[in-house]
C-alpha cells in the first residue's frame, strides 16, 4: 500500500502512476490516470482500500474497477456537491432580498400610519384633509396588500427550490457513501457508521457486533472466471447479505471484503446467524451471465467482536480484524465469535 508522505516529490508520484498504467495495461486517460495518481499519493485511505486488494492480491486492475472509483472519490464530492451547494447558496439570496424587499414595504407603510396618526393628532382637521388621510392608508394599505401577496408567491417557490435541493444534496451524500458495484455501503459508509454506533452506544439496549467477511481464495474465481464473473459473485454475496437479514447494515470495505452491523439479544443469536450466513452462501450455486459456467460453494471466512463500552472505532474494528485472521488460520471456511463473559 503506497505511503502517506506530505513531502513526497509530485514528479515521483506521477512517474510511480504512469508506471501502474502500463504494468497493469489500463488506458492512459485523465480519469484513469487521476486515480493511479491519488492511489500512489495515499491521500484518501478509502480509496486505497479499494483499490490495493486489487493491486497486491488480484494483481489484476480492471479499467470498470478504475472508473467506479473516479466516480466514486473523483467526481462526485467535488462537482456534484459544489453544484448543488451554488444552487442553494443562490436560492438563500433570493430568500434574503424578498425579506429585505418585505422590510423596507413594512417601513414605507409604518411612515403612511405615521402620518395619518400625526394628522388625527392635530386640533386643525378639516374635511378635506381627513379624505386625504384615509385615502393615504387606503392606498398604503393596498401596496401592502400587494407585497405581502407577491412575497407569499415568491416564498412559496423559493422554498420548494430549497426542498428540491436538499433532496439532491441527500442523494449525492447517499451516493458518496453507495458502493457502485454492488448497491451497498462503503468505505465512506462504514467510517460514518462505526463512528456513530460507538457514540451513540447504550449496553442496556442490547448486543451490537461487528461482523467481517472475507470470501475464501477469491483470487482463484478472478483468475478462472475473470474481473466480470468475480465481480458478478461480489454483487451476488452482497445482495445475499442484504437479503439474509433486512435489520442489519452492509458495507463493502474492498475486494472482497464484507462488514456487517447485527443488533441482537444475545451471543446465542449471533452464533447462528453467522452459521447461516456461512452455510447459505456455501449452498448456493450461481450462474455467471456470459459464460454459464455455474459456481458454486462460495466460501467465507469470518471475523466477530462485540462492540463495548470501552470501544472506540479502532478498537472495536481490529478485534473483529484479528478474529477474522484467526479464522483463517484455523482452515477458513469458519466464524471466530469473540467471547465475553459480562458486558465491560
Amino acid at each position: 500500500m503506497p505511503q502517506k508522505s506530505p513531502q513526497r516529490d509530485p514528479f515521483a508520484i506521477a512517474k510511480e502512476a504512469l508506471r501502474l498504467v502500463g504494468e497493469f495495461s489500463t488506458p492512459p486517460t485523465p480519469e484513469i490516470y487521476e486515480v493511479w495518481y491519488r492511489y500512489i499519493e495515499g491521500a484518501d485511505d478509502a480509496m486505497l482500500e479499494h483499490l490495493d486488494h486489487a493491486v497486491n492480491d488480484a494483481k489484476s486492475v480492471s479499467v470498470d474497477l478504475l472508473a467506479s472509483l473516479h466516480q466514486q472519490f473523483c467526481v462526485e464530492g467535488q462537482e456534484t456537491g459544489a453544484s448543488i451547494g451554488d444552487a442553494l447558496a443562490a436560492e438563500l439570496s433570493k430568500l434574503q432580498t424578498i425579506v429585505l424587499k418585505q422590510k423596507d414595504a413594512g417601513s414605507e407603510f409604518g411612515d403612511s400610519i405615521q402620518q395619518a396618526s400625526d394628522i388625527l393628532k392635530t386640533e386643525d382637521q378639516n374635511r378635506d384633509r381627513l379624505i386625504a388621510c384615509v385615502a393615504n392608508l387606503a392606498d398604503g394599505t393596498v401596496k401592502m396588500q400587494r407585497q405581502l401577496d407577491d412575497m407569499a408567491g415568491k416564498l412559496d417557490e423559493a422554498q420548494r427550490q430549497v426542498c428540491h435541493l436538499q433532496t439532491d444534496l441527500e442523494a449525492s451524500q447517499r451516493g458518496m457513501m453507495t458502493d457502485h458495484l454492488t448497491g451497498v455501503g462503503n468505505r465512506r459508509f462504514f467510517d460514518s457508521l462505526i463512528k456513530k454506533t460507538v457514540q451513540t452506544f447504550d449496553p442496556d439496549a442490547g448486543e451490537i457486533y461487528l461482523v467481517l467477511l472475507d470470501m475464501d481464495r477469491f483470487k482463484q474465481i478472478n483468475d478462472t472466471h475473470g474481473h466480470e464473473g468475480g465481480d458478478q459473485v461480489i454483487r451476488f454475496v452482497a445482495s445475499e447479505l442484504v437479503s439474509c437479514r433486512s435489520d442489519s447494515s452492509v458495507a463493502r470495505l474492498g475486494g472482497d471484503e464484507f462488514a456487517v452491523f447485527v443488533r441482537t439479544s444475545n451471543r446465542d443469536e449471533i452464533l447462528r446467524y453467522t452459521e447461516q450466513i456461512r452455510e447459505h452462501l456455501g449452498s448456493q450455486q450461481l450462474q455467471l451471465r456470459n459464460s454459464g459456467q455455474v459456481i458454486s460453494g462460495i466460501r467465507f471466512s469470518l471475523g466477530v467482536s462485540r462492540l463495548r463500552s470501552s470501544d472506540d472505532e479502532v478498537t472495536w474494528y481490529t478485534r473483529a480484524d484479528k478474529l477474522l485472521y484467526q479464522a483463517k488460520d484455523l482452515g477458513r471456511n469458519r466464524a471466530v465469535v469473540e467471547k465475553i463473559a459480562a458486558a465491560v
